[in-house]
């Protein structure tokens, strides 16, 4: 399979021991499909949203210290 990079945007905010990649941009008026992941106790730890042509938009850790690998820290 062919490699080719892309841009994407990586927010962390240590103190909320969150973080976001974020693959696209998109206006103010959009209408966007969020599906959370809950861990096996329930809790929320990340979630995954989607464009309105269903292309990936966002991923949002919300265990970043945990989930976030060691490469990109």
């Amino acid at each position: 399979m062919p490699q080719r990079r892309i841009v994407v945007e990586f927010d962390q905010d240590p103190t909320a021991n969150a973080a976001a990649i974020t693959f696209d941009t998109l206006p103010p008026t959009r209408n966007l499909e969020q599906y959370v992941i809950e861990n096996a106790v329930g809790d929320i730890i990340a979630s995954i949203t989607f464009s309105p042509s269903g292309a990936l938009f966002q991923v949002e850790l919300l265990d970043a210290e945990r989930q976030i690998p060691d490469s990109l820290r």
